[in-house]
């Protein structure tokens, strides 16, 4: 933006003057356009009424032709003495010939009706209700009269019914039946250019004959009644005027009005044959546009070839800016990866999208993929990209104009959406070709997409940023292996955020009021049934006695970092724990402590973790450092280096939760480690052979590698023998214990036996 400020500066002079001249050249068009719009408005509407007049004299003229046609029909049969009879339809048939009419009819004066075609052969049909009601009443003084339907419900085929009169009484009738629109309609259409609908209607509305010519919007197709339909649209005080002109005057005319927010032409023509019928035309105004380019089209093209020229000479002078803030705007709000938008463009842009559009309902939603940075550490960073790349591809496709898509970070992408009810099947296909091309390049691992969603309330004072937290919270609740792909923000998701909140806002006080107690969880030698060790476990157990289970808070604190604060917490408590052991009184048994990986990007922790031994002045090997396989995938690098650098202190390391990752055997020949634990997991299902011999090799690698193994989990009597037999000793697990805490612990596994205790008390008193 500022280039093209500073464009304009230099440029002020040149710009307004193009400008200006542009406007007026526009001004001047749109001028010419508005007058010769109304005076071809005039000339037009005055040539639709010309055409209605010929329309309605053609008309008449050939309903007066078949109507004489059917006197003289009607005359011969009045001489013939039997009726009906071969004679009968001989006289019928000579009046079915070419250009006259499409079927003869002799119809008693008891309602039975006969049929003749040009083959002079005839048949007795049936008559409709209607008609034959339509034909008495219409039987007035032998006059010839017009019936539409007379065998069928289509109002077009017309019969012009003549009373046959012998000795002044009426022995029957005769009716020519012909087609109206090929008879009239098509005749008028020789004659005058039509536009738009041509109907015929009598005075009660109903449709005799309807066709429709060039363009036109449909709104007056299929009317069986026009004087009901119309009541049925919205119309202006001229549309009634226009109604009323129609059906109750015999004037010729032509005026413009509204329909449904349309506006037409109508013009109208009474018949004189049927002062009850009346000839209409009705075209859209719309079609006049049509008309006059049509009429001026050289004169038009060079209007706006000029105004075209124009425009490019302007948009030339811009062009060069125009591309310069393009490529500006690519650099500050693309993202380099993916292509997509950047998180500071969402933010922007999605706040004013937010506001703009108060008519759409939009939601905001957030989507990842489970478990991704396993794709870079076991297939590498450019076929993660890839990956994240077609990801950015495939939401963009399936989002509309007025969504809008960024990437956050890693593999979070924003996103506003309109169509919420599809957002889930949309999510399903995205996988599905992610999947798909995932294989393609050789990623073995299935990756689930998954995605939270709030919607947008209207007229709330809540900012962008408020429904993407709540969309980050609802997708972290998604369990992908039930299937389902997105969480819906709602109730039971505000109550975790609740939850989550009250966590934050108390850790504090809790950590400074030692509201987090050190639990430990005995391992047991499975050989000799002594104790082996410990893991350190912690318990938040508030002032007034009620807990707050880890699953509830370490999920927080290792979000907000908290975590590192916790893991520095429970080392300090045990190795103080440790400490003010007595060794005559107490056994001294290992205890491990856990490490979170969030911890392990502290800069200082190796310093840290030093001080804290170094203060404590343990025995090497008493306090053990317990990390989750899952951290190795984060920085594999720098973590190694960290354990090298801990393991020259003497520091025993341990790693839990093997067999729960990907890449478990891929991390053991690039890491040191002492004690290998297997996740619970991947013992639990020892009943399978095939788990029972991998989880005997297992063992065997630990050994290899000169570490102890452990197996955690062990809930029977049949585990702990199966492990005897693989040749692992260590064991930990319900069957022995639960996790409690420190003080019972101390009492019940390391306090040694009374005998002794007091040998030691009398020791020290001498």
């Amino acid at each position: 933006m500022e280039q093209l400020k500073e464009f304009y500066e230099k440029n002020r002079r040149a710009v307004i003057f193009l400008i200006t001249f542009l406007w007026v050249c526009i001004v001047l068009v749109v001028v010419h356009v508005i007058a010769f719009t109304r005076m071809s408005r005039i000339e037009i509407m005055r040539d639709m009424e010309s055409d209605a007049k010929v329309g309605a004299r053609i008309a008449s003229e050939t309903l007066t032709n078949y109507s004489v046609l059917s006197s003289q029909a009607a005359k011969e049969l009045s001489q013939i003495n039997e009726l009906p009879s071969d004679e009968m339809y001989e006289v019928m048939g000579n009046y079915t010939d070419a250009s006259q009419f499409d079927n003869a009819y002799f119809v008693t004066v008891d309602g039975h009706m006969y049929r003749v075609t040009s083959r002079r052969s005839g048949q007795e049909i049936p008559l409709l209700d209607t008609a034959w009601s339509e034909i008495r009443e219409r039987d007035v003084d032998g006059k010839t009269n017009f019936v539409a339907g007379l065998v069928s419900d289509t109002p077009e085929d017309i019969a012009v019914v003549t009373p046959v009169v012998k000795q002044d009484k009426t022995i029957g009738y005769f009716a020519g039946s012909f087609n109206l629109t090929d008879k009239v309609f098509h005749t008028i259409e020789n004659y005058i250019e039509i536009e738009g609908d041509l109907i015929l209607v009598d005075n009660r509305g109903y449709v005799i004959v309807q066709d429709s010519f060039g363009n036109n919007d449909g709104l007056f197709d299929d009317i069986i009644n026009l004087r009901t339909y119309m009541d049925g649209l919205e119309l202006d005080d001229k549309a009634w005027i226009f109604m009323d002109k129609v059906f109750s005057t015999k004037e010729i005319g032509c005026m413009g009005f509204m329909v449904d927010h349309r506006e037409y032409a109508g013009a109208y023509a009474h018949l004189d044959i049927m002062d009850n019928w009346t000839f209409i035309n009705i075209m859209p105004t719309a079609n006049f546009m049509r008309e006059l380019v049509s009429q001026r089209q050289d004169e038009m093209a060079l209007i706006f070839f000029n105004i075209i020229l124009l425009f490019v000479v302007t948009i030339g002078m811009f062009i060069q800016t125009g591309i310069r803030e393009k490529y500006l705007m690519k650099i500050a709000f693309e993202d380099t990866i993916t292509g997509a938008w950047t998180k500071a463009y969402f933010r922007i842009e999605g706040e004013k999208l937010l506001h703009k559009e108060k008519n759409i309902r939009y939601a905001v939603a957030t989507v990842d993929i489970v478990g991704f940075r396993y794709v870079n550490e076991l297939f590498g960073h450019e076929r993660g990209n890839e990956i994240l790349r077609v990801m950015a591809t495939q939401l963009q496709h399936y989002l509309g104009n007025k969504e809008l898509l960024s990437r956050n970070t890693a593999d979070n992408f924003e996103l506003i959406i309109a169509d919420t009810g599809s957002f889930e099947p949309r999510l399903g296909l995205i996988s599905d070709e992610l999947n798909e091309f995932a294989k393609g390049i050789d990623v073995s691992i299935p990756l689930k997409i998954r995605a939270g969603l709030v919607k947008v309330k209207k007229n709330s004072d809540n900012d962008l940023r408020w429904y993407i937290d709540r969309a980050n919270a609802a997708r972290k609740l998604v369990n992908v292996d039930s299937g389902k792909l997105v969480e819906e923000y709602n109730g039971s998701v505000r109550d975790d955020i609740r939850r989550r909140e009250e966590i934050e806002s108390t850790m504090e006080s809790a950590m400074q009021h030692e509201e987090f107690k050190v639990f430990l969880q005995p391992k047991f030698d499975v050989f000799t049934g002594e104790i082996a060790g410990a893991e350190a476990l912690v318990r938040w157990i508030k002032i007034d006695g009620s807990f707050v289970y880890p699953d509830q808070f370490i999920p927080v604190f290792e979000e907000n970092g908290f975590v590192k604060k916790l893991d520095f917490y429970m080392l300090e408590k045990v190795c103080g724990l440790l400490e003010g052991l007595d060794g005559e009184k107490y056994k001294r048994v290992p205890v491990s402590v856990n490490q979170s990986r969030v911890l392990l990007m502290d800069p200082e922790y190796v310093d840290k973790v030093r001080e804290i031994f170094e203060r404590h002045n343990l025995p090497k090997g008493l306090v053990e450092l317990e990390l989750t396989e899952t951290a190795f995938f984060d920085d594999q690098r720098k973590i190694i280096d960290i354990l090298n650098e801990l393991r020259d202190m003497g520091i025993v390391i341990d790693i839990d939760d093997f067999g729960s990752g990907y890449s478990s055997l891929n991390m053991l020949k690039n890491i040191s480690f002492d004690i290998l634990k297997i996740d619970r997991e991947f013992f639990g299902d020892c009943g399978s052979q095939t788990a029972r011999i991998i989880l005997e090799k297992v063992v065997e690698l630990a050994k290899s590698l000169d570490a102890e193994c452990i197996c955690e989990g062990v809930e029977t009597q049949e585990q702990e023998q199966m492990l005897r037999d693989m040749g692992c000793r260590l064991a930990q697990g319900y069957y022995y214990s639960k996790p409690i805490a420190a003080e019972e612990f101390i009492k019940k596994y390391l306090l040694r036996d009374v005998v002794d205790v007091e040998a030691v008390e009398v020791e020290g008193n001498i």
